[in-house]
Order: C-alpha cells, then structure tokens, then sequence
C-alpha cells in the first residue's frame, strides 16, 4: 500500500477502504503494510496489481536487484510496451547494484 493511513484502516477494520471495500481482508495471513522494499526483498513471486503507467515507478521505488524475482501480472497488463518496461526496469535495478 503505498499509504501508510490505509494500511492502518486496514489493519484495524480488515477491510480496504478504497478498492473491493465490501471484501474482508485476512490479516492473519496477509501481511498489510507500505514498505515496498521490504516486501520485495522477502518475497520470491511479486503479484503486480498496478496499472501498466506505474510499474515502473513503481518498481524503480524500491531500489533492490529484482532479476532473481517472478513476477505476476494480470492478464490485461500483458501488452508488449508493459513486458518492455519491465525488462528496462529489471535491467536499470540490477546493472545498478
């Protein structure tokens, strides 16, 4: 979550107060929180749930050597120029580390 407030409504209520907010959320299972690098860093498979314009700010954010990850996307992001923002991104995090 890019919003640590929502994180905490989240955390306190178990539901997300701006998307799918009818959808219980089980935080006994799922770990809500705004720290991307960290996330990344511990996670084997990142679930990419952003639209396609952000994946790169998004990515280049947390600043961590993302070659070694698999990636999920969904499927109406997977056009060519997402697929080549991607390898830009993966390329520009790991030739930086």
């Amino acid at each position: 979550m890019r919003n640590q407030d929502a994180v905490n409504y989240i955390k306190e209520t178990k539901h997300n107060p701006n998307y799918l907010s009818s959808v219980p959320i089980n935080t006994q299972i799922v770990n809500v929180t705004s720290d991307l690098k960290t996330v990344c860093e511990k996670a084997d498979i990142i679930v990419l749930a952003i639209p396609s314009a952000f994946v790169q700010g998004t990515l280049s954010s947390a600043k961590i050597d993302l070659s070694s990850k698999i990636f999920s996307l969904p499927l109406k992001e997977l056009f060519l120029n997402t697929i080549k923002l991607l390898a830009n991104t993966f390329k520009r995090n790991t030739m930086s580390h």
